[in-house]
């Protein structure tokens, strides 16, 4: 046909370019080819195509220079680009419209794919050929966008105010609908310069507005950017079908949306100039142009629609049926245990899968491009694969053994089978390697064979051999027994330490108590001092027990922290009541004292290791204050919080204050009363402040008195909730087992939420977060209370699909619950999980599938 339009492909595969040229020329196009940039470039210059298609990998000048000259042009830059790559959408998009391409697409996408957008673009560049055949050059002059008119449509309000921000911000006027209806009125009313639809709405469609709005010639000009939930291949082709110019996954980062966004107004201006000059043309020429506009745009869609109405019933099914299937094999081939490397007929590596990648070590880029030949080891004769090519090259599959070399040199044994691929017409256009990793089974049967020749030179001595490992086992079996008695006997001990111990020393006081108190009758003061020294002893004892268990436990790291928040303020209040309650303090003329910077200092801590670190430096500084006042000050510090107990006593000289922390050493700080206890007091309060991730330190000078200080780092939500991500990721890193974090939202709906006060709301919030709690039945699963409203959930050793299980359990609960109170209508409970190792191998990666956003506001 000689007013075809006509298409150049820049391509230097000689199987791919065959394969697209055939592709477009069945669908009654043109076709021109070049190998290589400086030809494509040359060619452009004898005859301007109607449109390239442009591969990024070429030989001397890459795609992106060669696109930068075509657009730098003035007599070719209205000529629209495709780039063709291997790489995925969000790391081709910038470079490809830095570039000044029109549009982009994976060189593994579906024929019918790529021939659809090729066909919008035409579309939309057919103003810019007519243009071109006047050879009317308009001067370049800087493009302003600022003011332009854009109407935004989503129902998802939150992405709406988002994306509207951005584009307010870099100068736009955004106009934002939540309906099809709305829409349809402000494109009547404002007549803006782009529209962006989101493709699911719960009302009408992206695509049935996009069809509607099309529908009115004085709209058919106006550019649809369809907003898709995913990229993928089948919503694409849906916003195709319906008539978008382009589209966009939400997913993608806002900044390449705006890139978008950009081309297609830049793209609209330029046309709408080439029609202000065309109006400047005379009635004559102005006919003849628009009637071979008419003729010429007449011509393509009759040729389109008859083409479309033949293959549109047969493409559905077949497109339908063909991605199902490609999604099952792709699925195959990714989560597949064994190696799958895709070449060209020239041995090039076109495509790898994630387990070629864990086993050699070469990156997805690194591979890509590569011949087999890197991964020789050299152990292998030429004759081996001469063998091998010429085999495959006949259409045959070859199947045997590799020892190959990976990236650091460490040497691998792979069976593998190699087979040709064929298109219809039967011609081989790939070769495909699937390889199983034998390299253990090969150690394994080498190891064999050792081992066989061992026994077979040792024979004589199998039964010496099996004497002495019948000795060994039965001294073994003594020394297990030896080992499970003194394993008994520790635990006794502790057991007596903690029962026969504790429970008569308590009989003991209270007796003791009973008689001091004159309960069972009175007493002299000879008898009340030697009670008095009796209930002092019985007390040290006590403590000398609990000191001598806490250490053991903190040596064996057998201490576990029950951190929570709560009000530091009320726990040194509480501290120093008891003490004056029991007239320690004032029985020896010493002031207790406190000072704090704040009513109320929260800290995330264990409450009841931070009561008995307080408590022990209060018994200390009392033990060693003969006058004077002991002071307790809590501040809280913009990072920290900070607690200092201080004394008025003895004091401690230079040469003890280095060794203060030292278990079992004693100070007195000066003769004196006061020499008592076990000397692990301290030791435990470093610790125990240590294990919370603070420090203490000490101050002291000896006859003016001493300065015990610990601070505790003071954590936001986020950092509590990211350190349990971590260390569950830690854990199962450890144990070589799954970890998964569940995020449970629950959303009020706005149209029922006045139906109930703000105390009822909040109390059945509780109710829905302790049900999801009391889903968790193992003791290693954890539920952290962000606000009311959301809930993360750590779930050790579970995977994504045994995560997806406790979900299930926790709705149908949730559900149950909110049917009997008649609260389904009011509550929207959502979840996300993030699994390890299926969703990331980080902890940024698991917290970014959770809070999108990255921090914890959505």
């Amino acid at each position: 046909m000689s007013e075809n339009r006509k298409i150049l492909i820049i391509e230097d595969s000689p199987t791919y370019q065959r394969a697209l040229a055939d592709e477009l020329v069945s669908r009654s196009y043109d076709i021109i080819c070049a190998n290589s940039g400086e030809e494509g470039l040359e060619l452009i210059k004898e005859n301007p195509p109607d449109l390239i298609v442009l591969d990024v990998m070429l030989p001397q000048i890459q795609g992106y220079p060669v696109c930068r000259l075509i657009k730098s042009n003035p007599h070719f830059r209205h000529i629209p680009v495709i780039i063709l790559t291997l790489l995925e959408g969000n790391r081709i998009m910038p470079e490809a419209i830095e570039a000044g391409a029109d549009s982009f697409i994976n060189k593994q996408a579906p024929m019918s794919l790529i021939v659809r957008r090729i066909d919008a673009l035409l579309k939309m560049s057919i103003a810019a050929k007519l243009f071109w055949q006047e050879e009317v050059i308009v001067e370049e002059e800087e493009i302003s966008l600022a003011g332009k008119k854009i109407l935004l449509m989503d129902d998802d309000l939150t992405y709406l105010q988002i994306l509207k921000r951005e584009l307010v911000i870099d100068g736009y006027q955004v106009m934002d609908v939540t309906t099809g209806e709305q829409c349809f009125e402000k494109v009547k009313e404002e007549m803006p310069d782009l529209i962006l639809l989101s493709l699911e709405m719960s009302d009408l469609e992206g695509t049935d507005v996009c069809r509607e709005i099309h529908k009115a010639k004085r709209f058919y000009s106006v550019p649809v950017l369809m907003l898709t939930p995913t990229d993928s291949r089948e919503q694409i082709i849906r916003s195709f079908e319906a008539g978008a110019n382009d589209c966009v996954a939400k997913t993608d980062n806002l900044k390449l949306i705006k890139l978008r966004i950009i081309s297609i107004l830049k793209r609209k201006y330029f046309e709408e100039e080439m029609r202000k000059v065309r109006t400047q043309l005379s009635g004559a020429e102005m006919k003849m142009i628009i009637a071979n506009s008419e003729k010429e745009i007449q011509k393509q869609f009759a040729q389109q629609l008859e083409e479309k109405n033949k293959l549109l019933e047969k493409e559905i099914a077949e497109r339908q049926v063909a991605e199902e299937l490609s999604r099952k094999l792709s699925r195959a081939v990714e989560q597949s245990p064994v190696t799958v490397v895709v070449t060209d007929t020239e041995g090039r590596i076109e495509y790898v899968n994630p387990k070629f990648i864990q086993l050699t070590g070469y990156a997805y880029e690194e591979a890509l491009g590569q011949n087999p030949r890197v991964f020789k080891s050299g152990e292998h004769s030429a004759l081996f694969y001469k063998e091998l090519w010429e085999t495959i090259t006949a259409g045959k599959e070859w199947r045997g053994e590799f020892h190959n070399k990976k990236k650091n040199g460490e040497l691998y044994w792979e069976f593998a089978s190699i087979s040709p691929v064929r298109n219809l017409n039967g011609e081989i256009t790939h070769y495909i390697a699937v390889k199983e990793d034998i390299t253990e089974r090969k150690r394994a049967e080498e190891e064999l064979k050792r081992s066989k020749t061992e026994l077979e030179t040792q024979a004589w001595g199998l039964q010496k051999a099996n004497d002495s490992i019948k000795m060994l086992y039965k001294q073994l079996e003594e020394r297990n027994k030896e080992l499970q008695k003194l394993d008994i006997l520790k635990s006794e001990f502790v057991s007596t330490v903690s029962h026969e111990l504790r429970t008569p020393m308590a009989i003991i006081r209270e007796g003791v108590s009973q008689v001091l108190e004159g309960i069972l009758g009175d007493i002299n003061v000879e008898q009340k001092e030697f009670l008095t020294i009796s209930l002092e002893n019985i007390d040290r004892l006590g403590r000398i027990i609990n000191d001598l268990l806490d250490i053991s436990k903190l040596e064996a790291g057998r201490v576990e922290l029950r951190r929570e928040w709560f009000d530091l303020v009320s726990i040194v209040n509480d501290a120093i009541k008891n003490y004056k309650l029991m007239d320690k303090a004032s029985a020896k003329g010493v002031e207790l004292r406190t000072k704090f910077s704040g009513e109320r200092i929260e800290v995330y801590a264990d409450r009841d290791k931070l009561i008995q670190i307080i408590m022990n430096l209060i018994n200390n500084a009392l033990k060693f204050t003969e006058e004077g006042f002991i002071e307790v000050a809590v501040e809280d510090c913009e990072d920290r919080v900070e607690c200092k107990v201080s004394d008025t006593g003895r004091g401690i000289s230079e040469d003890d204050l280095q060794h203060i922390f030292v278990k079992f050493r004693q100070f007195d700080r000066k003769d004196g009363p006061g020499k008592q206890g076990t000397g692990l007091g301290l030791t435990i309060c470093k610790a125990l402040v240590e294990l919370h991730g603070g420090t203490m330190t000490v101050d002291s000078k000896a006859g003016v008195g001493t300065t015990f200080r610990f601070i505790l780092p003071e954590y936001s939500m986020e950092e509590i909730l990211r350190e349990a991500i971590s260390s569950g990721m830690k854990e199962a890193e450890k144990l070589e087992e799954a970890f998964s974090a569940m995020l449970m939202s629950i959303d009020s709906v706005e149209t029922k939420k006045h139906l109930m006060d703000e105390a009822t709301y909040n109390e059945h919030l509780q109710q829905i977060g302790k049900i999801a709690y009391h889903v968790l039945r193992r003791s290693s699963d954890k539920a952290i209370g962000i606000g009311g409203c959301k809930l993360l959930m750590t779930l050790p050793v579970t995977n994504g699909r045994q995560a997806l299980i406790v979900q299930a359990r926790i709705e149908e609960k949730i559900n149950e619950y909110l049917e009997k109170e008649a609260l389904l209508e009011h509550f929207k409970v959502r979840f996300s999980i993030a699994s390890y190792p299926s969703d990331g191998s980080s902890s940024e990666a698991l917290w970014n599938r959770l809070f999108p956003g990255g921090g914890l506001a959505e």
